[in-house]
């Protein structure tokens, strides 16, 4: 086989497999519909999907500790919630990115670099015979503070612009 036809390691690190998911009565399906309309209140939603008022709590907790409800659910949360890597890169990228990159030698827009960095790009406008073209950009601060707090540079009860620095002093750790 050709090297062409393996997915690459890095594919297949960051693309897990998609399980095979069991198939759902018809009105277990609407109760997973009407969950997701409702916010996840699972009450509200067993009531939209046709079970009693009176005995909607109790269904929406056994509905939702079903396997087959339950792997549905972990799969939506794959598929629709992004990743702490996919978040720290993305940040990371905002705080990176060059704008100069997306510029050419003589003044006008390297419009390809800025479709590669869409991530940075909040808007873009190509002008017209009037009206020369204009980008907007992410700006890099609070990519780097997000960066940072997420990394734990700060304390929850410091100002923004404090680090947090530990010293260890006779084999204690004190903050300052």
């Amino acid at each position: 086989m050709s090297d062409q036809s393996q997915p690459s390691e890095a594919h297949a690190l960051t693309t897990p497999a998609k399980p095979k998911l069991p198939l759902l009565k018809l009105r277990h399906r609407k109760f997973l519909t009407e969950y997701f309309k409702c916010h996840f209140n699972g009450t509200q939603a067993a009531i939209n999907s046709g079970y009693s008022v009176r005995t909607a709590r109790e269904q929406a907790s056994q509905l939702l500790t079903r396997p087959d409800i339950a792997a549905h659910l972990a799969e939506h949360y794959r598929q629709y919630t992004a990743q702490c890597d996919e978040i720290t890169a993305t940040w990371t990228r905002q705080m990176r990115a060059n704008i100069a990159e997306m510029i050419n030698d003589d003044g006008s827009l390297n419009i390809a670099a800025i479709k590669a960095n869409g991530d940075i790009v909040t808007s873009y406008s190509p002008g017209n015979a009037t009206l020369p073209p204009k980008v907007k950009f992410e700006a890099r601060h609070p990519a780097s503070l997000a960066l940072a707090k997420f990394h734990g540079m700060f304390r929850d009860d410091s100002p923004q612009d404090t680090i947090n620095i530990a010293v260890v002093v006779n084999g204690n750790v004190a903050d300052i």
